[in-house]
Order: C-alpha cells, then sequence, then structure tokens
C-alpha cells in the first residue's frame, strides 16, 4: 500500500497592522498581552522576551538590554536561564514612548515581577506552553487560527513593519538583530539611532491606529 505524504500547513508569518491590532486587543490577561506588545516592539524570540530581566532594563534612559533566553527542556518547561541570546549576543533595544514602556512600566509595577525576572507567573518563569495557549485563544477569537500560530510571528511583524514604515531593509535589520557578527556587537552595545527611530515610528503609527 503506497502511503499519502500530505503537504505541510505552510503557516502565515507577517500579521497587517489591522490584524496586530485585533490580535493584542483581545489578549484578555494583561500579563500575556504586555508580553505580546514587549516581544513585538523588541522584535525578539520567545525566549528571549521570557527572559528579560529587570536589572537589565533603565527607562531613565529609555533602553532595555536582550542578553538572557529562556531554555526549556522537553516538556516545555523551565530549565534554565542561558546567559546569552540564541545568537550569542546580546543587543540593546530603545524603548521608545507610548504603549512600548507603557507595558514595562505595567511589569516593572506588577506583584508578580519577582525573582529578577521581568515576566512571571505563580512565582515561576513563563513557560512556552502558556504563553502559545493565550496567544492561540486569541487568534482563534479574531479568526487567525490556525494560519497564525506559535509566537514567532511578531517578530516577523515587527520586521516587516520597520520596513514598510521606513522604506529601509536596515531599520528591519536594525530591531531584528538579523545582521553579521560585525554588526551585531556594534548594536550589542547601544541601540543606534535608526532603531530608535525605527521603534518610535511603528509606536506612533500603531499608536494612531489602535
Amino acid at each position: 500500500m503506497i502511503g499519502i505524504i500530505k503537504k505541510p500547513i505552510q503557516k502565515e508569518k507577517v500579521l497587517s497592522q489591522a490584524q496586530l491590532i485585533s490580535f493584542l486587543d483581545t489578549i484578555d490577561n494583561q500579563l500575556f498581552q504586555d508580553l505580546a506588545i514587549i516581544q513585538f516592539f523588541c522584535a525578539s524570540r520567545f525566549g528571549e522576551t521570557a527572559g528579560i530581566q529587570v536589572k537589565n532594563i533603565d527607562l531613565e534612559n529609555k533602553k532595555l538590554l536582550i542578553k538572557e533566553t529562556v531554555i526549556e527542556d522537553q516538556s516545555r518547561r523551565f530549565l534554565e536561564l542561558k546567559l546569552f541570546p540564541k545568537n550569542g549576543h546580546s543587543r540593546a533595544v530603545s524603548v521608545g514612548d507610548g504603549m512600548f514602556q507603557d507595558a514595562i512600566t505595567r511589569r516593572l509595577m506588577a506583584p508578580e515581577c519577582m525573582n529578577g525576572f521581568l515576566f512571571t507567573q505563580n512565582g515561576h518563569p513563563l513557560s512556552y506552553r502558556s504563553v502559545q495557549y493565550h496567544y492561540e485563544k486569541a487568534l482563534k477569537k479574531v479568526g487567525l487560527y490556525p494560519d497564525f500560530s506559535g509566537t514567532h510571528f511578531l517578530r516577523y511583524t515587527m520586521a516587516t513593519e520597520s520596513r514598510r514604515l521606513m522604506n529601509s531593509l536596515d531599520a528591519a535589520q536594525a530591531v531584528t538583530g538579523h545582521h553579521s557578527v560585525k554588526l551585531a556587537e556594534h548594536y550589542a552595545k547601544l541601540p543606534s539611532p535608526l532603531q530608535a527611530q525605527t521603534i518610535s515610528t511603528v509606536g506612533d503609527n500603531l499608536r494612531l491606529s489602535w
């Protein structure tokens, strides 16, 4: 008997601005809505966002450092905090005004913000499964699931919005950290002016539409 090989389902990667607003607005838990906002503006992977440390946030100078990342076991439970991101280089992110800064401020003031992590639940770092549940619950409510699932679409969406609004591929690279080692080392030191301008522009545009 010859088996039938099913083609893998192609997942969408980039939300339109209207879809992004609907998704964020539909997350009914403030913790996970703040996570999605911060993940979007940092253009970061889940583990990098979940691993953000309070000590690496400097709101006075409007920047945070993506330095650590959460590592999970095969059951997607927290295993350890790795001291560097996937590409091996930390990077600074400019914190613009508006919803990005508001989300960070809420987390810093939240009772569950403890143990050095910006994001915790019941005293523990966030698990991918809990995040996936809340993200996909919102995606289902707005009719975007299963075309969109997981968490990585926020990174793709921020990169696309950055390139669209700034009309610059360099702007997308500045916010995601997808560049050569030489540039990665440069951006890990301080947020670039282009990155700060890009995050501010995307934030202003999103705020006007939300």
